[in-house]
């Protein structure tokens, strides 16, 4: 029966392995960058023509980061233009054309907002010819903050930092945090236009909601600041909350903020 239940354990494992998935979803035929869509029962492929991308840039955020990355950078190579993925320490064996940054997690921290920033430089400015490929996994969230202007990281912290003590659900803690955020809910991908965007993305929440994972920093949000409010107030949050957190949460739900 133990052996049984180890090989359950080490199929599971590596059925989840973060370089096997990219692996199967990521090729290059020819002059084709290949990205197979294995969320679909018939696997959709998307193509890309690598002759037609003046810049390839990779980016990405989570705990899988680096062993995603360095696959990436086995299957692509010199196509890379610029790279940079943001992880939690740890030891990992160095990429070679993209950059890695370790941050805070789950409390989000200095390093974090210096390395989301460098990001957004990294994809500040690029053409319709340019292809961005971001890398998500879970611990995203807490490892791209990137507040509003008029919220501290100090706000950011605390507020992090009451609703994990809380008890909330992650997608609770992802609706809060995207509404304080100029990354999260999709405000990446916003950035990075007009260039076309790839997400490859490793779900660690029940449901694979796309909006909830890592906040969903490529994916559209159907949250609202009024949610936002109303989850810190169910949880009784809402008096002890900073004062510039609750101010901009009430300009946004009186529709002043985007």
């Amino acid at each position: 029966m133990r052996s049984e239940i180890r090989l359950l354990i080490r199929s599971a494992l590596k059925a989840a392995d973060p370089a096997t998935v990219v692996r199967r979803s990521l090729r290059i035929e020819k002059a084709l960058l290949v990205i197979k869509d294995p969320t679909q029962t018939r696997l959709k492929e998307h193509f890309y023509k690598l002759d037609d991308v003046r810049r390839l840039i990779v980016i990405g955020a989570g705990k899988a980061a680096p062993a995603m990355a360095a696959v990436v950078e086995a299957i692509l190579g010199s196509r890379i233009t610029d790279g940079l993925v943001v992880t939690t320490p740890g030891r990992y064996k160095p990429l070679k054309r993209i950059k890695m940054l370790t941050a805070g997690h789950p409390i989000p921290n200095r390093a974090g907002r210096m390395a989301s920033a460098r990001m957004v430089e990294l994809v500040t400015g690029l053409g319709p010819d340019d292809l961005v490929l971001f890398l998500l996994s879970g611990g995203a969230s807490a490892l791209l903050p990137l507040p509003v202007e008029g919220i501290s990281l100090r706000d950011k912290q605390r507020i992090t930092d009451q609703l994990l003590r809380s008890g909330a659900t992650i997608r609770e803690l992802n609706t809060v945090r995207k509404h304080l955020s100029l990354l999260k809910g999709g405000q990446l991908a916003a950035r990075c236009r007009p260039a076309r965007i790839v997400s490859l993305i490793l779900s660690d929440v029940i449901g694979n909601s796309l909006d909830a994972i890592g906040s969903g920093p490529t994916a559209p949000d159907p949250t609202t600041f009024n949610d936002a409010i109303t989850i810190l107030k169910n949880y009784r949050l809402w008096p002890g909350a900073p004062r510039p957190v609750k101010k901009h949460l009430e300009a946004g739900q009186r529709g002043v903020r985007p």
